[in-house]
């Protein structure tokens, strides 16, 4: 199956107001890590209106995410305590300063919707063509 190649950049993502996911990978390793900006309803029992970030932690692209902390006026992140110090601490100071980590190598990637079924993507190469494993054949 052909598919268009679609390019998606951290460019087009405005940390201080958007929501949605971002995908970092190191290509050296081809580790990645996919995070999630999202803004609570003003009803929510937790965090009312407040913009959380969480990372995805498991197999479940749309469901599987754990927060870790707040996404604050001009798109700082305030990590919760309990995860100060800890590794989703550097992956908020990336996905705060993804120019200083691209410089390092880094890409990013905001979220692409599957050309075929319009599921979220958040794999790399899946991110690139515009097309998710699935209803590539793979």
């Amino acid at each position: 199956m052909a598919t268009a190649e679609m390019e998606t950049t951290i460019d087009d993502f405005d940390l201080s107001t958007h929501n949605g996911c971002v995908t970092m990978t190191n290509p050296e390793t081809g580790q990645h890590r996919t995070v999630k900006i999202k803004t609570q309803k003003d009803d929510a029992k937790f965090a009312p209106g407040e913009r959380i970030i969480s990372i995805l932690s498991g197999p479940c692209n749309e469901t599987d995410f754990r927060g870790f902390g707040f996404v604050k006026d001009g798109g700082r992140v305030a990590v919760w305590s309990r995860h100060r110090g800890t590794a989703l601490e550097k992956i908020a100071r990336m996905i705060e300063d993804p120019s200083r980590f691209h410089a390092r190598g880094i890409e990013f990637q905001v979220e692409g919707r599957c050309i075929v079924c319009n599921r979220k993507l958040t794999d790399p190469e899946s991110i690139r063509l515009g097309i998710g494993p699935v209803c590539r054949g793979e």
